[in-house]
């Protein structure tokens, strides 16, 4: 037998063998009681909670607790995975840096572009210190 036969062969017992095991599936257990197999799945959502700001309060104070551990003074984030799971704040990166900076002590702050400063207070839960820059600034002066 040639190789291209044999897996052609394999694939094709495969989803016979898929198909079968579907069919006494829904002809045994399903079929009786005449439900559809759609309709006996039951959701898996139904007692997940959202994460609460308690929660990401604690998160918080847990990262400013490893920080003074180690003698690290601030943690900045950026947009993405850390900045949503720390503040809530869902915010993709882009060439215009939009961050938050938790300190070893003290609360939450953000640094964003001027033209994205109300958008970003909306979506504020920790913290309430917003310092927006200007395109037109020069970051070098004070």
């Amino acid at each position: 037998m040639k190789r291209r036969d044999f897996i052609n062969l394999s694939a094709m017992s495969a989803g016979v063998s898929m198909m079968a095991g579907g069919i006494a599936c829904e002809s045994k257990e399903v079929n009786h009681l005449n439900i559809s197999p759609l309709e006996q799945l039951s959701s898996r959502t139904t007692d997940i909670q959202p994460i609460t700001v308690e929660e990401r309060k604690s998160r918080i104070a847990k990262a400013q607790d490893l920080m003074n551990s180690i003698g690290m003074k601030a943690m900045l984030l950026d947009g993405g995975t850390s900045l949503d799971y720390f503040t809530g704040i869902k915010w993709e990166g882009s060439e215009r840096p939009m961050v938050a900076l938790i300190p070893a002590s003290g609360e939450v702050s953000y640094v964003c572009p001027g033209f994205e400063e109300d958008r970003l207070k909306e979506l504020i839960k920790i913290g309430d210190r917003v310092y927006p820059w200007q395109e037109d600034e020069s970051p070098f002066t004070d």
